[in-house]
């Protein structure tokens, strides 16, 4: 029997099953983003383009201040007891929203002091964002409910609506040749109608209400301290390099180095699948088993990562002539080194995640604290030198940091030993082969774009090949596979 065995249907099989239902919405999402992109890069270059990525990060981090915490501690809390599910949701939404009317007039004004001496467009750009903030807030919290009883697909529709309306409205923009302000207008209304859609479809299982009540939401606030903290640290971290970029150094390289963010952004979603399949088996193991969950389950996230970081050193190149045209050669080289950071990115997430599935979420600030800190000082350090080269080096370097901090801080709270590079090493000898036997024909960017997305192909092969050989790949995960293939072929019959 396997360690991941469950009543009805075994962990492994709720990570496969998880991972495969947002795959799907992930794609398209990932892909409609791509082609905004693609469009948005080449009509506008990479000056004009760093405005909507600068307002973008701005609104990114913003955003963490309307929730502090609430989204993991409601998705948590609901799969424990989903009768308390409705009032719940009517708590936090009406705490969110409460807090978007607080802090967005607040962002709005550091906004105009930071930006004073920046083109008001820049400024109308990062105005246009947070108005879309307590629409996110909403949809957030109903994405909470559907993840919390393993409706996974639901999400997903909701993040193609989203993305889908967004596209249609860019592709427009740029037909009628209007400006890029217009673009981030589009991000506002995609946020409008996905949140329309959520609410209409949540009604049919929870008659949502806003709920005001102070003193619950007090309590709330308190029980999330730590894990809102930690998430605003977590994303000030994730959008510190960009945000001192578009102070310290021209439009241009903010253009290149959100082209760069934004390619490497599309596979950061895996790392959420992966906990949200995860997440309620962490909650329901007995702590004797806990040690050898928690090290099988760093396993997937280090398999996940290094795949990424081998698909984006090796097809970086062709990414981003695809994805933003040849004027935006200079984003090539800070993908590819962002690529690298990807395996600890990965483990350092599923850690955060397996630490708040187990109630100790209150020392996460400790880890995100140290990654906050010094990725600012490094960047501050790093950017006058080596520019948007040596923001991504310095990005990478923190990741590599933060998986160690992070292990020591499971290690000290959950009584468990996370061994981050005895899960890893197989992983990134795997994604290292590729990038050294393909290096001929990715390194000096000659071939040409549709070849070099075909170096997918064999990398994939390469990398699954020595995972292999290596006895990297988890013992129980092709049997699981097969199960579940058998099962719903028995529902087709």
């Amino acid at each position: 029997m396997g360690i991941f065995r469950g009543k009805s249907q075994s962990p492994h099989e709720r990570i496969v099953v998880g991972v495969i239902s947002g795959v799907g919405g992930t794609f398209f999402v990932s892909v409609f983003g791509a082609i905004a992109t693609h469009e948005m890069a080449f009509r506008y270059g990479p000056k004009e383009f760093s405005i909507f990525v600068t307002a973008v990060a701005l609104g990114s981090v913003v955003q963490n201040f309307t929730d502090l915490g609430l989204f993991p501690v409601l998705q948590r809390d609901i799969a424990r007891d989903q009768l308390r599910a409705p009032r719940l949701m009517g708590l936090v939404i009406g705490l969110r929203i409460t807090l978007s009317a607080i802090v967005i007039p607040v962002a709005a004004g550091i906004s105009l002091a930071v930006y004073r001496h920046h083109p008001s467009s820049l400024k109308i750009a990062i105005f246009l964002v947070l108005l879309s903030l307590p629409f996110t807030a909403v949809q957030q919290v109903i994405s909470a409910y559907y993840s919390a009883t393993a409706r996974l697909p639901t999400v997903a529709v909701i993040g193609v609506v989203k993305q889908t309306i967004f596209v249609l409205l860019v592709m427009l923009i740029i037909f009628d040749h209007f400006s890029i302000l217009y673009c981030v207008a589009a991000t506002l209304t995609g946020s409008i109608f996905s949140t329309a859609v959520s609410f209409l479809l949540v009604q049919r299982q929870v008659q949502l209400r806003f709920v005001v009540d102070r003193r619950e939401w007090g309590k709330m606030l308190v029980e999330t301290a730590s894990v809102g903290a930690a998430s605003i640290l977590g994303t000030f971290y994730l959008n510190a390099d960009i945000l001192i970029l578009s102070v310290m150094t021209a439009p241009k390289q903010v253009g290149y180095y959100g082209v760069a963010y934004a390619v490497i952004s599309a596979f950061q979603t895996i790392p959420t699948l992966l906990s949200i399949a995860i997440l309620p088996m962490i909650v329901r193991t007995a702590r004797v088993r806990l040690n050898t969950v928690v090290n099988t389950a760093i396993v997937y996230y280090a398999i996940a990562g290094a795949f990424v970081a081998a698909l984006g050193v090796v097809c970086g190149a062709s990414v981003i002539r695809l994805y933003a045209g040849p004027h935006f050669v200079g984003a090539v080289f800070p993908l590819q080194i962002l690529s690298c950071g990807q395996i600890f990115l990965f483990m350092t997430q599923g850690l955060s995640s397996m630490s708040i599935a187990r109630g100790h979420h209150r020392k996460l600030i400790q880890c995100s604290l140290v990654g906050f800190m010094l990725n600012v000082a490094l960047n501050l350090a790093i950017i006058p030198h080596f520019g948007i080269r040596g923001s991504a080096a310095a990005t990478t370097l923190c990741e590599v940091l933060l998986s160690m901090v992070m292990a020591w801080i499971i290690r000290r709270d959950l009584g468990v030993k996370p061994h981050i590079f005895r899960a890893s090493w197989k992983s990134v000898v795997a994604a290292a082969i590729p990038c050294v036997v393909l290096w001929h024909w990715y390194a000096h960017g000659k071939a040409s774009a549709p070849i070099g997305l075909f170096l997918m192909v064999p990398t994939a092969m390469l990398f699954l090949l020595v995972l292999f050989l290596l006895r990297g790949i988890p013992g129980e995960l092709m049997p699981t596979i097969r199960t579940i293939m058998s099962r719903k072929e028995g529902r087709l019959s």
